[in-house]
């Protein structure tokens, strides 16, 4: 008969040998899927999709910049009395007070 003290080590280290291949086991499947992760349809959806809103972003962007150019920074370059209209402030109501 092993006494228990003795047997204890060993127990430990036969379980603890368990456990260390039972973690290799779960990282080597992690792994292997992670491996599959850019093959995905999933992933390759997303990237088509971020491209798009990319090329969207970019275009909007653009169209913006032009319409600044093009239209609100002439009208901000003009003087208040040349601009259709005027700004509010070129108003003579507005600097009345009570």
């Amino acid at each position: 008969m092993i006494r228990t003290e003795k047997a204890m080590p060993y127990l430990l280290n036969a379980e603890l040998e368990r456990t260390i291949n039972d973690i290799s086991d779960q990282f080597q499947k992690f792994d292997n899927e992670t491996k599959k992760l850019p093959e995905s349809e999933e992933v390759k959806n997303l990237e088509m999709l971020l491209k798009q809103l990319k090329t969207e972003l970019e275009e909007s962007s653009e169209t913006i910049r032009e319409t600044l150019r093009n239209e609100y920074i002439p009208e901000l370059d003009r003087s208040p009395s040349e601009s259709v209209g005027g700004p509010f402030y070129a108003h003579p109501h507005f600097y009345l007070t009570k």
